[in-house]
């Protein structure tokens, strides 16, 4: 198999929502909420309405790590594929990372704001300017 230059980013950023998965199905706390997203605590009274909140929002987060599970199986679809359909997977998923960044910015998530917007540049970058191989 050859390696091209958008394999390493759809690479990490499969391995990033992997992560991003795990917290929001199975590891949905007070605590992982508090250190990813501190400003969703702005504002509450104490633990007990945070912990009211992490657990009410529960059921969307799994939701939401399922997509990021499916996104992070695309993300690593792309360095199996043929190079020409991988590099239209690259763009189109790194316009997917880039959507899911702007949204992370507008809810104050800034991990995954950073993460999703960075690798969905390098994404786009490499797939579309960088055609040879590693």
């Amino acid at each position: 198999m050859t390696l091209y230059w958008f394999h390493l980013p759809a690479v990490f950023g499969g391995l990033a929502h992997f992560y991003f998965a795990f917290v929001e199905i199975l590891g949905w706390t007070p605590e992982s909420v508090k250190a990813i997203a501190p400003p969703w605590f702005e504002g509450l009274k104490d633990a007990a309405a945070a912990k009211e909140q992490v657990v009410w929002a529960r059921r969307f987060a799994f939701n939401m790590g399922v997509y990021n599970l499916m996104l992070a199986f695309g993300l690593c679809w792309i360095v199996w594929a043929d190079p020409s359909i991988g590099r239209q997977l690259a763009i189109f998923f790194g316009i997917w990372l880039l959507g899911a960044a702007a949204a992370a910015l507008y809810i104050r998530v800034m991990p995954a704001f950073y993460t999703q917007g960075i690798l969905g540049v390098l994404l786009l970058a490499t797939a579309i300017w960088l055609r040879s191989p590693i």
